[in-house]
């Protein structure tokens, strides 16, 4: 069992730099822990290539804010951003291909991902069961503190 959330922080921690150089501000909002059953190096990874996929199809000033929430047994994450131009091989850019591979990715863990357009921005929200009663001990351990 994994907890999603510090693995969200973790990964915008490392991927600031990236942001900064694309000109992209990168922030994550949290709500609760996420504890998810995955091993973590395949999920780390996979939450590092989702966000900096975000990031490479962001528009140079814009913002991409992941938030984890949880609810209906689910960890939910979406990370919305507004699109720069067209990659120039769009659809088959490297970033294009690579929202593929996490997608597919997400689905073989047992996640659903869904996209969005509203406006000028897009999302992308995974949703991932999460092991409930890890969750309920950890909100209880922070009632308690």
């Amino acid at each position: 069992m994994i907890l999603l959330d510090n693995l969200l922080r973790e990964a915008a921690r490392e991927l600031q730099p990236v942001a900064v150089s694309s000109n992209v501000r990168l922030s994550v909002l949290n709500s609760a822990p996420l504890p998810v059953r995955a091993d973590s190096g395949p999920v780390t990874g996979l939450v590092f290539r989702t966000i900096e996929c975000a990031i490479s199809l962001s528009r140079p000033g814009s913002e991409v804010r992941i938030e984890g929430t949880s609810a209906q047994n689910a960890a939910s994450v979406t990370i919305p951003w507004t699109p720069g131009s067209a990659p120039q091989h769009s659809p088959l850019s490297r970033p294009e291909l690579g929202l593929l591979v996490a997608r597919a990715a997400w689905e073989y863990l047992g996640g659903k991902c869904t996209e969005a357009r509203t406006g000028d921005r897009q999302s992308w929200t995974i949703r991932i069961p999460v092991v409930e009663s890890m969750r309920q001990n950890s909100t209880s351990e922070g009632e308690r503190q």
